[in-house]
């Protein structure tokens, strides 16, 4: 997969209430996003939510475009669950169009959902072209988990 973004992401460990980090570019992100700024982000857990607040602070005159994108991003194949088949289902039984991204953006190409009834079959030719993005999923909640059997 190609790289997007500039932060790559850290683990929330069980049991854990709220995790914060601030980041600077180094001089090899320069090159690719030739920007000085802080980004600050924190993961807060409330109830069954999962709440996430980004603070960028441009660190000079010049003007800044940027972007943020927050996304649920799972673990797979789940510890435990190496060699089971997994499933990702949405609580909506819903099918979500599909994108792709092309040279790095997103590619308007409509594709069909590879969602069926709710379920997606999780198989690693999925993302041979890349990441698979949904902008519109339906309902409120998805899970992932290994087909039929429980985890040891």
């Amino acid at each position: 997969m190609a790289s997007r973004g500039v932060v790559n992401s850290r683990w929330l460990r069980a049991g854990t209430i709220s995790a914060g980090s601030s980041w600077r570019p180094g001089r090899r992100r320069a090159l690719i996003y030739p920007f000085d700024f802080l980004l600050s982000v924190e993961h807060r857990v409330e109830g069954a939510a999962v709440l996430v607040t980004a603070e960028v602070t441009n660190r000079d005159t010049k003007p800044m475009p940027f972007g943020i994108g927050f996304h649920p991003a799972f673990l797979w194949p789940l510890p435990g669950c190496e060699g089971q088949d997994h499933t990702i289902r949405l609580d909506s039984g819903g099918a979500p169009a599909l994108a792709r991204l092309e040279g790095g953006l997103v590619d308007p190409s409509p594709r069909p959902s590879p969602f069926v009834d709710g379920v997606l079959a999780l198989e690693r030719g999925r993302f041979t072209g890349d990441t698979m993005i949904f902008w519109r999923v339906p309902g409120a909640g998805c899970a992932m988990a290994p087909r039929g059997r429980k985890c040891t």
